[in-house]
């Protein structure tokens, strides 16, 4: 019956240090989807005065709760 169902996405962000180490894990947030379900608008800060010099790892994780997927994206950034 998932199938017939409207997505219920949640977003997920994470930071992580050039070892790998979580260094910002927000909690699951339940977003809104805009009039085409294939593209997620979502926006949030991250606290980049604390974190140290150096290259990060942002991840940000879609999961759709009712057809029970998830579409991951991974980006580089670097703090100076």
């Amino acid at each position: 019956m998932a199938a017939n169902l409207p997505p219920d996405v949640e977003m997920e962000i994470k930071v992580l240090s050039a070892a790998g180490q979580v260094v910002l894990n927000a909690p699951p947030h339940k977003v809104s989807l805009a009039d085409d379900p294939a593209r997620i608008f979502y926006a949030a800060e991250v606290p980049l005065a604390k974190m140290a010099s150096g290259v990060y790892l942002l991840q940000v994780t879609a999961t759709d709760r009712v057809k029970r997927t998830k579409a991951t994206r991974e980006l580089d950034f670097t703090v100076e």
